[in-house]
């Protein structure tokens, strides 16, 4: 299982930031598309990244 750290670092490496806004995952990024893998690994591990400091 991946850490919070990991998802995201695995998201930079994609030219992908995530963040939070009112307790909601966002994303940015200047990419087309972004992985169905990493999509449905944002959403297994949502409540880690929103609460992650």
């Amino acid at each position: 299982m991946k850490t919070a750290v990991q998802i995201v670092n695995e998201a930079l490496e994609h030219g992908i930031t995530l963040f939070v806004v009112n307790n909601q995952l966002k994303y940015r990024t200047t990419r087309d598309n972004i992985p169905p893998e990493l999509l449905s690994e944002w959403k297994s591990h949502k409540q880690e990244l929103v609460l992650q400091p």
